[in-house]
């Protein structure tokens, strides 16, 4: 169980108690002592009894106190052998020292450890056995007992001290049970909120991987296809290669453009995403491209953002694949919209330069299914006749096509 500190300067009465808490075995003791010493005192006291005191009843007193040393491992078992001491002593007529004293610590141990069904039922049968003992006395001696005298004025001080402890070992108990609830609580829910935040910070590497791996593979490539032209090009046709060395500069600038982006946004930790479009295709991915593209392009002015950021990585990643692993030189892009659903297909002629089991496995088309699948769409890639497709089928939002319906 946790220790909390008050707050502020300690009194000695708090310094005193944060001691003894520390240290266990040591406050055992002393109350072990300490009851040693009242109980000593309560024998010397000679009231009551029909036996003077002698070695045996301090036994009693001495062994009361060292069960205090037990009390916080076993408290039910100090609590039984604590009641057989004591009706043992009362039995052998020795001088009254009550049945509150004697029990208390071990009553208490026993609530502040266990339910009270145990320390209330202990009490209860202790009572009802004195009471049935001086009722079955009354009759062998034929004497007029006031039991209810007896009670009162004779027990009611030890039952209210049993009570009491009772009540505070049950009181102690409670709060402890409380705050380890508590502390239960606490740590669930930390480690709900760290599974959450994992969650979200997985979900944001996945994007950022996406992004990175549709733009700089794009990019990557097309200064890969262009730098070749303009190796071949300079001998026989130096304008040529001169355009071409101008598209990989352009397209090297760009990209380092995007990537102090990608560092700053991850820097500020926000998530600032690019402004793709379809239209955007034309200015961009189009132009830049080694293929010559045949696009039909049919669609409204404008999308959701998310709709038009994934038609757009859909085209420049299957754009990608093609000029990396397609003999082509042209593919045809096609981005219109049907039946209240947005239908790309890009596909070429071939043939392959590798497997398409190796184009269709790999991380970009992973991407791409992942994109249409955030939105509720399909996407299937795979060969076409002696080339490749990828078809995507993505809805579009209910409420844009009400609004077209009511204009």
């Amino acid at each position: 169980m946790a220790l909390t500190l008050p707050d502020g300067p300690l009194t000695r009465s708090e310094r005193l108690r944060l001691w003894f808490t520390r240290r266990p075995r040591v406050a055992d003791v002393a109350l072990g002592l300490g009851l040693i010493l009242v109980l000593s005192w309560l024998i010397q006291a000679e009231q009551g009894g029909f036996r003077m005191p002698d070695t045996l009843a301090y036994i009693c007193a001495v062994a009361l106190g060292a069960l205090m040393l037990l009390r916080r491992t076993f408290p039910l078992l100090v609590l039984c052998l604590s009641l057989l001491i004591l009706l043992g002593y009362i039995l052998l007529g020795y001088p009254n020292i009550g049945l509150g004293i004697p029990l208390a610590p071990a009553l208490y141990s026993a609530a502040e450890r266990h339910r009270l069904r145990w320390p209330v039922t202990i009490v209860g049968a202790l009572l009802f056995m004195i009471f049935a003992a001086a009722l079955a006395a009354s009759f062998v001696r034929e004497t007029d007992t006031h039991l209810l005298s007896l009670f009162v004025y004779t027990l009611a001080p030890d039952i209210a001290l049993m009570a009491a402890v009772i009540a505070l070992g049950d009181t102690i108990r409670s709060r402890r049970e409380l705050a380890e609830r508590s502390a239960r609580v606490i740590e669930a829910t930390a480690q709900q909120e760290r599974a959450l935040a994992q969650a979200v910070a997985a979900t944001e590497r996945a994007d950022i991987a996406r992004e990175l791996h549709d733009t700089l593979g794009h990019q990557t490539t097309v200064i890969s296809m262009h730098t070749d032209v303009a190796a071949e090009a300079i001998p026989e046709d130096p304008q040529a290669a001169q355009r071409a060395l101008g598209v990989v500069g352009s397209t090297s600038r760009e990209m380092m453009r995007q990537l102090r982006d990608t560092v700053q946004t991850l820097r500020e930790y926000e998530v600032s995403p690019p402004l793709l479009s379809i239209r955007a295709l034309d200015s961009t991915v189009f132009v830049t491209s080694p293929l010559e593209v045949n696009a039909q392009i049919e669609v409204a002015d404008q999308y959701e953002h998310k709709v038009e950021a994934t038609a757009y990585r859909i085209v420049q990643e299957a754009m990608t694949n093609t000029a990396k692993h397609s003999a082509t030189e042209t593919v045809a892009v096609s981005i219109t919209e049907q039946e209240g659903a947005l239908e790309i297909c890009v596909r070429d002629e071939g043939p392959r330069k590798g497997s398409a089991q190796s184009i269709s496995s790999g991380m970009g088309i992973l991407g791409m299914k992942e994109r249409v699948s955030a939105l509720g769409g399909t996407l299937e890639a795979g060969p076409w006749h002696k080339g490749f497709q990828v078809r995507a089928h993505i809805p579009l939002s209910s409420d844009r096509h009400q609004e077209e319906a009511l204009a």
